[in-house]
């Protein structure tokens, strides 16, 4: 596909003009309406016969074993471009026999009065003069070009380099919406527009086949613009399309240091105390108790509770220590 379009673009401009034209769009339209299917486009086929790729003779017999096409569907869908399309813009087809009948002009010596090979030689002549002029212009057409692109370096020479602003292609989908000022009455039909304007950012739909696509019915897959609607996103995409990275590399030189990381990171275990449940404070308990409600508190921290504790077990030794010695008095 991407061959067929670059063999297009290099086409005579007359030539694109005409097939470009709104009358042969509108012809594809309503041929891919009338025998609908969904294994070739059309606007390819038109393409791929400008440039050669496809044979414009017996056309139906290549949709038929190139495309597997049914028969019937193959010829109606060749006549009807034969008819519409390849007629108005390349003029009838050459008929082979007409070519084998020219022997029959050449004949013509036995005669008397028969012109001397020399002359007969003049407008082979002619012919080669001509084709050697034709080809003098293209290669003054070269020339010039080429002298254009030289000029055009010197200038980028001589302008301070800068960076050339890139973009993703969801960027520059969303610059042609806001461009040209579009909405969309349903999702699916933005997400119909995104991939018509993808296909052609990666190459992979033409500008032919992009018109065709933005104009269609919305009932058959598309967009229903209007014919300077369309003109203005494909002006758009011719752009936007230099500037648009398909793929994201990484740079080669990248300022940014590597980010560090821990050899060892410390064991992350933070320590739970567990609560205690204690038993409520109450007015009874408080008029049991001799020690004062703000002493309570005090006993409640776990220093305290230790001090209390430790005092009562060496308080209970010296206790059996006096019993004993006053039970060994006794004795």
């Amino acid at each position: 596909m991407a061959d067929v379009y670059e063999k297009f673009k290099k086409l005579p401009s007359t030539l694109q003009d005409k097939l470009n034209a709104e009358e042969v769009l509108n012809c594809i339209d309503q041929i891919e309406e009338k025998f609908p299917q969904d294994k070739v486009s059309l606007a390819y086929i038109v393409m791929a016969v400008a440039v050669g790729d496809l044979p414009r003779e017996n056309l139906f017999q290549t949709l038929k074993a190139k495309y597997n096409l049914d028969e019937k569907l193959a010829k109606d869908i060749a006549n009807s471009l034969e008819e519409k399309i390849f007629v108005p813009v390349f003029g009838k087809k050459e008929i082979k026999p007409e070519k084998e009948i020219k022997p029959e002009k050449e004949i013509k010596p036995e005669k008397k009065d028969a012109k001397p090979e020399k002359e007969r030689a003049k407008p082979k002549e002619k012919e080669a003069s001509l084709k050697e002029e034709e080809g003098k212009k293209i290669l003054a057409k070269t020339k010039e070009e080429v002298e254009e692109e030289k000029e055009i370096e010197k200038i980028k020479k001589e302008l301070p380099e800068e960076i050339p602003q890139k973009m993703d292609l969801n960027q520059a989908l969303e610059k042609i919406i806001q461009k040209n000022n579009l909405s969309f009455a349903e999702e699916r039909l933005k997400k119909r527009f995104a991939n018509i304007i993808f296909s052609f950012l990666r190459g992979i739909r033409g500008e032919l086949e992009t018109k065709i696509a933005l104009k269609r019915s919305e009932k058959i897959g598309g967009m229903a613009f209007s014919e300077d609607l369309t003109d203005q996103i494909i002006k758009d995409l011719n752009n936007l399309a230099p500037k648009v990275e398909i793929e994201s590399k990484p740079r080669a030189n990248s300022s940014v240091p590597p980010i560090e990381q821990p050899s060892e990171l410390p064991p992350f275990s933070p320590k739970i105390e567990e609560k205690k449940m204690q038993a409520p404070v109450t007015e009874e308990l408080l008029s049991k108790q001799t020690i004062k409600p703000q002493n309570i508190a005090i006993k409640e921290t776990p220093e305290e509770k230790v001090k209390e504790t430790l005092k009562e077990i060496t308080e209970g030794k010296e206790e059996k220590k006096e019993e004993k010695m006053e039970a060994e008095k006794k004795e």
